[in-house]
This record gives C-alpha cells, sequence and structure tokens, in this order.
C-alpha cells in the first residue's frame, strides 16, 4: 500500500525527456545534411551551430524548442530568442550570423495585433524574410509594433534587452533582423522525425536495410548523447559521421540507454495523448452546454438604445449604465457585481451574440464595474473596473455554429483600469492572465 504524498514541486520529467530527445534528433538531421566545408557545434552559440568555412564563412546558430503551446512574437520563449540572437550580432560584430528558432509549436496571433484580421506576427516576419510580403513596409511596421513595448523576458538582463528595443524601434536594424532570423514552426515531434532520420539514411546510402539504419541511428543517438555530456568544445563534422556508418552497432550498455530513453518517451508521449483526449472531450462537451444558453442575435434594425439596454439587462443579470455608438463600434458598461471568471465569460458571450445582429457593428466594448474577473499568476486578485473587446465578426460566428473557437480568448483583448476613467491607470493583461481558470 503507498501511503499519500504531498509535494510543492512538479517532479514530472515528462518535458525535459521530450526536449532532450527532440534536441538530440535535430541534431542527428543536421548533421546528416552537412555539406563539405562545415561542422557543427553544439551548445556553443546555441543548441545547435553550423558553420560553413570560408569564402563563404556564416555561422547558422539554431535554437530548438519542443512546445506544445503555440507561440507568437509576444511570446516570452520567441522574445528571449530575439533579445539573445541580437546580443550574438552585437558581440560578434565580424562574424556573419543567421539565426533559426526550430519547435514543434504552431503560430499564434497576438492578441494585440495592429492590423485588424492581419497574419500573425511570426507569418508576417516570415513573408517579409522570404520576399513574399504584399507591402514588406506595412508589415514591417505591424512586427516592429507588435515588439516594441513588449515586456521583457525574464531570463534577459535589462541591458540586452535595452538593446532589443534599440533594434526593434529602428526599422533599418528590425529590417536586418529579419532577414537573418527564420522562424521554423509547427516542425514534426521527435516520434515523426526519428522516422525521417531513418529515411534519409536509407536514402543516403548509408543504411542498406530499415534494420542497418535503426542500428546507425542508435550508434549516433549515443554519440550526440555522450557529446552533450562532456565540458568543452563539442563539434560534429562529416568524417565523424562516414566513421560511425562504418562501424556496425552499439555496445548493449548504450544500445540500453537508448531503449530507456525511448521507452520513457514513448510512455510519457502515451499519458499526454490520454490526457489530450480527455481535455478535447470535455471541451466539446463544455461547448455544447455553453453553445445552448446563447441568446439568439437581435436582428432589427430600428433597436432604440433604450430597447437593447433592456434587452442587455435581461441576458446578463446586471445593470447597464453607459450604452454608446461610435461609426461601428458598440460601448457597453455593466454593473454586475463581483463575479467569477467563467461566469464572466459566459455573460461576454452572450451579450456579444446578443448584440452582434446589430447592424453596421463590427467591435463590441463590454466594461464590468466592481468586479474582480481574474486570478493574477501568484494566486492574487486582479481588482478593478475591466473592459474586453471582441470582435462581432467572431460573435456572428459563434451565434450561427453554437461554438466557441479555441482561440477565441487569445484573440480577445481584455483591460484592467484603476479608476472609473477608461484612460487611467489601464494596462492590458497577457494571454496567461486572462486563460486563467479557462
Amino acid at each position: 500500500m503507498t501511503s499519500s504524498f504531498t509535494t510543492s514541486r512538479d517532479r514530472d520529467a515528462w518535458s525535459a525527456i521530450r526536449g532532450f530527445v527532440f534536441q538530440v534528433d535535430v541534431t542527428l538531421m543536421r548533421w546528416l545534411n552537412l555539406a563539405e566545408g562545415e561542422i557543427l557545434e553544439l551548445e556553443r552559440g546555441e543548441d545547435i551551430d553550423r558553420i560553413t568555412s570560408a569564402p563563404n564563412e556564416e555561422r547558422l546558430v539554431e535554437q530548438v524548442k519542443a512546445a506544445n503551446q503555440a507561440v507568437s512574437l509576444r511570446n516570452e520563449r520567441a522574445l528571449e530568442a530575439l533579445a539573445n540572437a541580437i546580443d550574438h550580432l552585437v558581440s560578434n560584430p565580424s562574424v556573419n550570423i543567421i539565426f533559426r528558432f526550430t519547435t514543434t509549436a504552431a503560430v499564434a496571433r497576438e492578441q494585440e495585433h495592429p492590423v485588424r484580421n492581419g497574419l500573425p506576427g511570426i507569418h508576417l516576419w516570415e513573408n517579409i524574410r522570404r520576399g513574399l510580403a504584399n507591402d514588406d513596409v506595412e508589415a514591417l511596421d505591424a512586427v516592429r509594433i507588435l515588439l516594441v513595448g513588449a515586456q521583457r523576458p525574464r531570463n534577459i538582463p535589462s541591458k540586452i534587452w535595452e538593446q532589443a528595443q534599440q533594434t526593434f524601434s529602428d526599422r533599418s536594424s528590425l529590417r536586418d533582423l529579419v532577414a537573418r532570423f527564420e522562424w521554423a514552426t509547427g516542425e514534426p515531434p521527435t516520434d515523426m522525425l526519428a522516422n525521417e532520420i531513418l529515411d534519409v539514411l536509407q536514402q543516403s546510402g548509408r543504411a542498406p536495410s530499415r534494420e542497418r539504419a535503426q542500428r546507425l541511428y542508435e550508434q549516433l543517438f549515443v554519440r550526440t548523447f555522450r557529446l552533450l555530456a562532456r565540458p568543452g568544445l563539442k563539434q560534429l563534422s562529416l568524417s565523424d559521421l562516414e566513421e560511425e556508418a562504418a562501424r556496425d552497432g552499439v555496445a548493449d550498455a548504450d544500445r540500453a540507454l537508448v531503449l530507456t530513453l525511448r521507452l520513457a518517451f514513448d510512455r510519457l508521449h502515451g499519458r499526454l495523448t490520454e490526457v489530450e483526449q480527455h481535455v478535447r472531450i470535455l471541451g466539446e462537451q463544455s461547448r455544447i452546454a455553453i453553445g445552448d444558453g446563447l441568446p439568439e442575435p437581435l436582428s432589427s434594425p430600428n433597436f432604440s438604445m433604450e430597447e437593447l439596454a433592456k434587452a442587455v439587462e435581461s441576458s446578463a443579470g446586471g445593470r447597464v449604465e453607459v450604452l454608446a455608438r461610435h461609426d461601428d463600434r458598440l460601448f457597453l458598461w455593466l454593473r454586475r457585481g463581483k463575479l467569477e471568471q467563467k461566469d464572466a465569460k459566459f455573460i461576454i458571450l452572450k451579450v456579444a451574440c446578443l448584440l452582434s445582429g446589430v447592424p453596421g457593428t463590427r467591435t463590441l466594448e463590454i466594461g464590468f464595474s466592481d468586479t474582480s474577473l481574474l486570478r493574477g499568476s501568484r494566486g492574487d486578485d486582479l481588482l478593478g473596473d475591466w473592459r474586453v473587446r471582441v470582435d462581432l465578426d467572431d460573435a456572428r460566428h459563434i451565434a450561427k455554429s453554437r461554438a466557441v473557437p479555441r482561440d477565441f480568448w487569445t484573440r480577445t483583448e481584455v483591460i484592467l483600469t484603476a479608476g472609473d476613467n477608461l484612460r487611467v491607470g489601464e494596462r492590458r493583461l497577457s494571454v496567461e492572465e486572462w486563460e486563467v481558470g479557462a
């Protein structure tokens, strides 16, 4: 019988094992794709550096991340990667450095995007870098707005962040950074990547059979693992690769090491898949429950403001203090008392769906008085008045489909204000704050 045991820290090694296996597999793929005159250096500039010798001397510095959460230009991991890249350029002015951020994560659209219905910042960045942007000046300005004033990542010193902000602010410097920095998102996870490595080993002629490819993969994995585990300069070359290909198989102890890591990864991956399936089922159930409670949009073009206010009060169970219209925007101030976050979200959806039928409207701003909607990262209540900006095109889609898109709340702006005036002491919430308790 196992007694209960409480710990204050999460000691699950899933994330670390997955990240390590992914880094090794990406290293193997880069090793297999080396050209003459190139070498790899590991854990030097970043996880993997590919160095090309003269006459076209170049250092490709690559950071590798296995992640489930989507990444955006305002994501802390992305900002940290950009700040480190800028620091490398400042510290090595005579070296031709290019950068790559390789991740399994998908791309997310920034919550505070400067362009209505614009592409996510990372997609804008890549379009500029590849010469695919319809208007690269406009795209660069959108990227610059997203980066300038972004919050400093916790692992980046203030001095490095200041020089990063200088680069973000200067169009010429930012354009040079965009040209040097590649976002390689949505890369295959390590189970798929391992199979791709086996394919490359066979296609290159280094392994005549799948069985031999598997043995050679194990050899290369062990060599890379042991190289990463030792101090000092860590290099891999084509001659090292051919040396491994000339050998056949690994020692039993080394094979056991590979199998242990793979087994641990597969078991943890299975656990994660099972959890994701449960979350998906619960999500579908919650979407059905939400959809059943949403009102039909108001459809009459002749509603007065008083009639609209009464309809909102009936739907939201609060008192409308202000309801105004300006151009294609509706402004609503609702006194509703203290709310749990899940209740606030449901009220926002109900009001947005209700008013999405008002002709000529594109945006709704809902303000809440005397509320405590969220709980902060340290568990403290985030107190104050709140306003939430909702795209009514999204609300119309929700009202029609009776389902809430997964990224709806990450694209919905939430602003805390310290006083009655909407422009006094306001700050925008991060996605993480808004998503707590979702």
